[in-house]
């Protein structure tokens, strides 16, 4: 991340050493100090927070897919004050801490069905 954007540049992991220039991948990404605003797949997909309303200082926000060739799928949410996405190992879930009025929960995010569940039911911050 610099400057609200996600940068890559190639990498030869054997020689470790990078092959190339360096490329923005997105712009205008959310950039919180406590956490990541986006995460990879194991096959390379991203998914990242973006938004401009706040709740407790966090945007709130909706996930977006985005492949190998730069192109972005929104992903249908109700927009959430979140941070922190981590996807699960198979891509069908996202886990997100959502910030609300009473502190934060972790919740799993089903993509296919587009809802969200309660992870923990206690609450760990507020």
């Amino acid at each position: 991340m610099r400057d609200g954007s996600l940068w890559a540049v190639p990498f030869n992991l054997g020689a470790l050493q990078i092959n190339g220039s360096e490329v923005m991948l997105i712009e205008n990404i959310e950039s919180l100090a406590i956490a990541s605003t986006y995460t990879l797949s194991d096959n390379g997909d991203l998914i990242y927070l973006e938004g401009d309303e706040t709740d407790r200082g966090f945007p709130k926000s909706t996930l977006s897919w985005v492949d190998r060739s730069g192109v972005e799928t929104p992903i249908e949410m109700e927009p959430l004050a979140f941070t922190a996405p981590e996807l699960s190992p198979d891509d069908s879930r996202v886990a997100l801490v959502i910030v609300g009025e009473q502190g934060t929960d972790i919740w799993s995010y089903e993509l296919a069905r587009s809802t969200p569940q309660p992870y923990y039911l206690n609450r760990y911050c507020s």
